[in-house]
């Protein structure tokens, strides 16, 4: 049995930030991966995004996620 952990927008905000940090991930280089699967925030979204000023739709924090993992 699969379990599927569903975080608020906060928590996965939070989660993505982590994931660049950890990861040493140049935002940039995320946000091109994230706009090649067709992301429709600027990077100055993102960067506002990953400082919390911001929050993107769902969709767009899902695949900003996926992009992330892509570049991870």
């Amino acid at each position: 049995m699969r379990v599927i952990q569903v975080l608020d927008a906060e928590e996965q905000r939070q989660a993505f930030v982590r994931m660049i940090v950890q990861e040493d991930l140049d935002l940039h280089d995320v946000w091109l991966e994230y706009f090649a699967m067709s992301g429709s925030a600027s990077e100055e979204e993102v960067a506002l995004y990953a400082v919390g000023m911001v929050m993107l739709p769902e969709a767009q924090r899902d695949l900003l996620a996926l992009a992330a993992q892509e570049s991870a």
